[in-house]
């Protein structure tokens, strides 16, 4: 297979509006959510040192657990941010990733609104990640459909 350093482009997307402002927000989104994940590590192991090394199960699926599927969705917000070609399950769980982000920010300005300002909260870093990641997949969704409609028939 022969590959061009030539870019195409129909399918550079960073090159259009759209695919700058999807660059950005994405890698915006990507940073806030692994913060988060970082943020979430941390707390959880201080509280599992505080709890006597203890409840190891809990720790492993709702403190490491959690943690890794931010990592993984700061990843994936951040390659779908740059690829040339749409993947779409992965902008799919990236859209996912941000609504429930959206939600969890919700949740915590009615329970208790003092965590979205906290540092070590989950509010601060989910109020601008969540977004992001779903402003980053409606953005990339609504370019990659344009270019697609504008790809002349064959």
């Amino acid at each position: 297979m022969t590959t061009s350093s030539l870019r195409s482009p129909g399918l550079d997307h960073v090159r259009t509006r759209a695919g700058r402002v999807a660059l950005i927000t994405g890698r915006i989104g990507a940073i806030f959510v692994a913060v988060l994940g970082i943020v979430h590590t941390g707390v959880n192991t201080y509280g599992l040192a505080l709890a006597g090394w203890r409840p190891w199960v809990e720790y492993l699926t709702f403190g490491l657990g959690l943690s890794v599927i931010a990592f993984a969705l700061a990843f994936g917000a951040w390659s779908v941010a740059t690829a040339s070609r749409p993947r779409w399950p992965v902008a799919v769980l990236v859209g996912i990733g941000g609504l429930l982000l959206i939600l969890q920010t919700v949740a915590i300005a009615v329970s208790d609104p003092a965590l979205l300002v906290r540092p070590l909260g989950p509010g601060l870093w989910s109020i601008v990640g969540g977004p992001a990641l779903v402003l980053e997949v409606a953005v990339l969704g609504a370019s990659w459909i344009g270019a697609v409609r504008r790809r002349p028939a064959r």
